[in-house]
């Protein structure tokens, strides 16, 4: 399958003040992380809030320069942020954000903010109308909806109509941020199978970063999890969901609610994730992890293939210990 977008050595690194007497310190979101997306998959990125999954996401569009490594897409470096050529990319890769109303202008109608990336991209020169009805069908709007604001509709159709508007530049390539974590969960799922019957249907490459890990097993192939930003544990969503190694991973996995189980199979994590300003040596997880030894606080393990599938745990070098 061919790479679409790789990120390489991903570092995003933020300076914050620490007191009223301008002290400062430096917080990295994303921790060099090595990533490939290839054409016609969904990739998952999972992991708890704050893990850095949203940073990765907008790094992966452009929307933000790295402060290390670069992003490339179809194998050319990505044009810095607000350049011509950045915005020629633009149009070949979209973003679906997590808060529809927050997305959308209040002062608009649906038809003319669908309309928008049509105009800025000057993909049409005639009329538009016809494009946006298509859209709208597209995502299972009604035409009589055209005309209305974003408060008159219900918070599925105004994520509904945030993607077609992600659609109407005939995108290659969308990230969804949280798509549906505002949303009912009865309108969850017809979000879901909305945007995999669009990827079906139009071979888009999507990268939908989620907390729901019900979510994510449902929709992507394969699943890439992130903890205090690094990718900790990379594998195929059948592998993530049926036999996770990392043990960050597996409590992760164990949290997904089982008919007739209760919270007997539940593994509990041990304190709150560490402030990434201060971040544990060695291992970043092993503060937290069940299965923690000596080494683990002073080695940091590298994100290699392990035991099947790319993993960052110095357990799992272990052939004479069970993963499981």
């Amino acid at each position: 399958m061919t790479v679409l977008l790789q990120a390489e050595g991903l570092v995003q690194q933020y300076t914050t003040a620490r007191s009223m007497f301008g002290d400062t310190s430096s917080v990295r979101a994303v921790d060099g992380i090595d990533l490939q997306v290839r054409e016609g998959e969904i990739l998952g990125i999972v992991g708890e809030s704050g893990s850095g999954k949203s940073t990765l996401g907008r790094m992966l569009l452009g929307l933000e320069a790295p402060f290390a490594g670069q992003v490339r897409w179809q194998g050319r470096p990505m044009p810095a942020p607000r350049t011509k050529e950045w915005r020629r990319l633009r149009a070949e890769m979209q973003l679906i954000y997590q808060d529809p109303l927050a997305a959308l202008d209040r002062r608009l109608t649906i038809a003319r903010q669908i309309a928008e990336p049509l105009e800025i991209h000057g993909l049409l020169q005639d009329d538009i109308h016809p494009r946006v009805d298509a859209l709208m069908a597209q995502v299972g709007l009604r035409p009589d909806q055209a005309d209305r604001y974003p408060h008159e509709l219900s918070g599925g159709q105004r994520q509904r109509v945030v993607i077609a508007r992600a659609l109407a530049s005939r995108p290659r390539f969308l990230v969804c941020d949280e798509p549906v974590s505002a949303l009912d969960v009865s309108i969850q799922a017809q979000v879901v199978n909305l945007l995999r019957d669009l990827q079906e249907q139009q071979s888009l490459t999507m990268v939908f970063i989620s907390h729901d890990l019900k979510v994510v097993r449902n929709i992507c192939d394969r699943v890439a999890v992130m903890y205090l930003g690094r990718v900790v544990e990379e594998a195929s969503s059948d592998e993530i969901f049926s036999d996770p190694r990392h043990p960050y991973t597996q409590a992760l996995v164990s949290s997904i609610p089982k008919a007739g189980q209760g919270l007997g199979g539940r593994i509990i994590l041990s304190g709150e994730p560490p402030n990434p300003a201060q971040r544990p040596s060695g291992c970043a997880f092993h503060p937290r992890c069940r299965f923690a030894r000596p080494a683990c606080a002073t080695i940091e393990p590298a994100l290699l293939p392990r035991d099947g599938r790319l993993a960052a745990c110095l357990r799992l070098d272990e052939p004479q210990t069970s993963a499981a």
